[in-house]
C-alpha cells in the first residue's frame, strides 16, 4: 500500500514534499496531472459527453481520471487550514472538484520563491550552519547538503568551502590545510567542501571522536612516530603531518 506524504506548510521541507509527492503519483500514473501543462489535456469541463471510440477523446476521458485520482491524493497530503484553501481555489464550475494542476501552482508559487528571494534564503541558512566542537563533521557535511538541496539555486563551490572554512576551521584547522595542500599539489586544484568534510570526519574517527587540534600542544619539529599502514582499507589515509597518503601519525 503506498502512503501519502503530508505537507503541513513547512517551506523547508516542501522540496522533500515534492520529490514525494510526485514518486507517489508517478505509481500512481498520474503525475502529469500536476503539470500546468496538462490543462490543454482535459476536456472543457469535468461532464462532458466524451466518445471513447475517438482517440482523443478518450485521451480526455483519461486524463479526467489522472486529475481526480492527483485531487484525491493532494487533499490527503494537505492537511492544514491554507493547504485546504488551495484546494478549493482550485475548483470552478466546470471542474467542481478541482484541478490538479492549479493546485499545485499554488504551492510552488507560495513554496519556491524567485530566484533572488530564494538565494537570499539559501545564503542566510548557510550562514547559521553551526559545527559544534565534539560533532561528526559528517553531521554537519549532511546539513550542508540539505540547504543545498532544499533549493533549486546553482551555488558556487567557493561558497560551500568558505561555509566548510568558516566551522571547521575552528576545531579543524591542521585538518583543513592538510587537505587542501594535498589536493592542490597531487591533483593541482582547490579542494572541494565535500573533500575537506570527508577529511575532517576521517580525522574525528582516528582520533576518537576529537579534533585534530585538542593536540596542537605537541611539537611539530618533534620526531612522531608513524604506523606505516598494510594494504587494505587503511591504504587511503592520509597522514595529517606530512599529507601523504598510507600512513597516520
Amino acid at each position: 500500500m503506498t502512503k501519502v506524504p503530508k505537507f503541513a506548510g513547512n517551506g523547508k521541507k516542501f522540496r522533500v514534499f515534492d520529490s514525494q509527492f510526485r514518486a507517489v503519483c508517478t505509481l500512481k500514473n498520474c503525475s502529469e496531472a500536476l503539470d500546468e501543462s496538462f490543462k490543454k489535456e482535459l476536456p472543457a469541463a469535468f461532464n462532458t459527453v466524451l466518445n471513447v471510440s475517438d482517440p482523443a477523446e478518450k485521451k480526455q476521458k483519461e486524463a479526467l481520471v489522472k486529475n481526480n485520482l492527483a485531487m484525491s491524493y493532494l487533499a490527503f497530503a494537505l492537511i492544514t487550514d491554507e493547504g485546504l484553501d488551495y484546494l478549493e481555489e482550485a475548483k470552478s464550475a466546470n471542474f467542481p472538484g478541482g484541478e490538479a494542476h492549479l493546485v499545485w501552482k499554488s504551492l510552488k508559487d507560495e513554496y519556491v520563491p524567485d530566484d533572488q528571494i530564494s538565494m537570499a534564503q539559501q545564503l542566510n541558512e548557510l550562514t547559521e550552519l553551526k559545527l559544534k566542537k565534539d560533532e561528526d563533521p559528517k553531521r554537519f557535511g549532511q546539513r550542508l547538503i540539505r540547504v543545498v538541496n532544499s533549493y533549486r539555486n546553482t551555488i558556487d563551490e567557493t561558497q560551500l568551502v568558505a561555509v566548510v572554512v568558516r566551522e571547521g576551521g575552528k576545531n579543524y584547522a591542521n585538518c583543513i590545510r592538510q587537505e587542501s595542500r594535498y589536493i592542490k599539489r597531487v591533483e593541482t586544484r582547490n579542494a572541494t567542501a565535500k573533500e575537506l568534510i570527508k577529511a575532517m570526519a576521517e580525522q574525528w574517527r582516528i582520533s576518537g571522536g576529537r579534533n585534530d587540534d585538542e593536540d596542537n600542544d605537541i611539537n611539530d619539529s618533534e620526531p612522531t612516530d608513524v604506523a606505516l599502514m598494510n594494504s587494505g582499507a587503511g591504504a587511503n589515509l592520509k597522514c595529517f603531518k606530512c599529507g601523504e597518503r598510507g600512513h597516520y601519525a
